[in-house]
């Protein structure tokens, strides 16, 4: 399985499209700083967006879906019945390697998030603690981008299909996450909290960071991705791609 991860690694930081679709983003965030600095939008005002940054990274997810619908257009996972690999493994793998991408794409855009953060203006009731409680958000909310990758990954199995997958997130996962987390709306109710993603990213997002907010969000995602991969590893053992 490692041999096919690092191949799958290899193979992915060689196509195109994720170079091109880090730096559109990257260029939309550039843009953005400009933009904000010329309003006169200050720091403390966009800091208080943190809901904002979660669900435009949620929607962002889709770059992660041809590295699962390839192998099926290209006919090619069907040489996997020529290896020692499963359908479990191919799928779990597939999936650390999403991670493993989305991290390094992360990577430089978090950094160019700060930076273009640190260019607007403080405003007068700005204090250092708003930008390490923004971070921190945004780092809690990791769960929740991975588990959005599996949703993906899990819908495109079922349905075969980019665009069904397209509409299927965009239409129906992304309006429930959005609705919630855009609303405002939190509840301290620990079985909404701990068990219900959409509660969880709301708590993160709209409430003061607390450790509660940000155990529930960690314990949530790491139970979806659970569930998530052992239901997309069940549906790949029975896809076929002739």
């Amino acid at each position: 399985m490692m041999r096919f991860i690092r191949g799958e690694i290899y193979k992915t930081f060689h196509r195109a499209y994720i170079y091109v679709a880090t730096a559109i983003m990257a260029m939309c965030i550039i843009g953005a700083s400009f933009v904000l600095i010329r309003t006169g939008l200050t720091r403390e005002k966009i800091l208080s967006f943190a809901g904002v940054f979660v669900v435009v990274i949620m929607a962002v997810m889709l770059i992660f879906l041809p590295m699962v619908s390839d192998d099926c257009k290209n006919h090619t996972l069907k040489n996997l019945y020529m290896t020692h690999l499963s359908r479990r493994q191919y799928f779990f793998s597939k999936y650390i390697v999403q991670i493993i991408t989305a991290v390094a794409i992360a990577l430089v855009l978090y950094t160019l998030l700060v930076i273009g953060i640190m260019a607007v203006p403080f405003g007068e009731e700005y204090s250092c603690d708003q930008f390490v409680e923004f971070v921190l958000k945004l780092i809690l909310a990791i769960p929740i981008f991975a588990v959005s990758i599996l949703v993906i990954d899990v819908v495109y199995f079922f349905t075969k299909n980019e665009l069904f997958t397209f509409l299927i997130y965009y239409y129906g996962y992304m309006q429930i996450m959005g609705l919630m987390v855009l609303s405002g709306g939190a509840a301290d109710n620990p079985v909404l909290m701990f068990f219900i993603l959409p509660v969880a990213a709301s708590n993160l997002s709209n409430m003061p960071l607390s450790i509660t907010n940000g155990i529930g969000v960690v314990v949530c995602g790491i139970i979806h991705i659970a569930l998530l991969v052992r239901l997309g590893a069940k549906r790949c053992e029975k896809l076929k791609c002739n």
